[in-house]
């Protein structure tokens, strides 16, 4: 039997504990630091380059510097690149945005930085049933999903920081993933095979939304679909 080795996001568990991983591997795509470790920077550049793309935003080109503004505004992550550039990045793992806060991050950070190209990301790691709001207010999400894409292609390096956020990210792909191949009794209440059920739901009926619902009985995640309005509420159809 393997034993598994002990990974450092065992411990490091909070968001902060993602912003501080994230902006490190952003700091890699300085290009004074090209020759220290050219994997661990062409990781930073590929995530700063699929983030601009994911904006539509033309990313910076050639060599730039890098420096890390954490909590500028509270905003989670600002990456000012070389002189024209700056990358936004609100991070989340399981919470949602709330309150209004990404139109009031894009202006703060819009008023300190009016002349250089602007990327607004919404970073998120867990899963949530709409990003509706979040693109309404012109953030581009960047999900798991898009973030896997360009740790996985960092193949050639051995960092072990690197190796130990692959794995974490791995892991949460593939406790939502799961639903593919556990059998459902085998689902606890709060199993995140549900949330990837839920997901693909969304997908093939192009309708309904999931959220946890607490009880007494200890909760379930909820899935619901085709609302239609009656006299005096609605009616729906409901998975749980």
């Amino acid at each position: 039997m393997t034993t598994r080795v002990p990974n450092l996001f065992d411990y490091a568990t909070s968001e902060l504990s993602q912003d501080a991983a994230l902006c490190w591997c952003l700091a890699w795509a300085d290009s004074r630091h090209a020759a220290s470790d050219p994997a661990m920077h062409a990781i930073g550049r590929d995530l700063i380059t699929s983030a601009f793309k994911a904006a539509d935003v033309d990313p910076p080109a050639g060599a730039y510097a890098v420096t890390i503004k954490a909590q500028l505004e509270h905003v989670d992550i600002v990456a000012e690149l070389g002189d024209g550039h700056v990358l936004v990045i609100e991070d989340k793992v399981h919470s949602a945005e709330h309150s209004n806060q990404l139109n009031a991050y894009a202006a703060a950070i819009t008023a300190i930085y009016p002349e250089r190209k602007r990327a607004f990301i919404f970073l998120k790691t867990g899963d949530q049933s709409s990003y509706k709001a979040v693109k309404a207010d012109s953030w581009t999400t960047f999900l798991r999903h898009d973030l896997l894409a360009v740790l996985r292609r960092g193949s050639a390096c051995h960092n072990p920081i690197y190796l130990d956020f692959l794995a974490l990210i791995e892991s949460r792909e593939a406790a939502v993933q799961r639903f593919k191949s556990t059998p459902v009794s085998h689902w606890g209440p709060g199993d995140p095979a549900y949330i990837g059920l839920y997901l693909q739901l969304q997908v093939l009926l192009g309708d309904g939304d999931w959220r946890y619902v607490a009880n007494p009985s200890g909760g379930f995640l909820g899935f619901w679909w085709h609302n239609d309005g009656i006299e005096g509420g609605e009616i729906y159809l409901q998975l749980e």
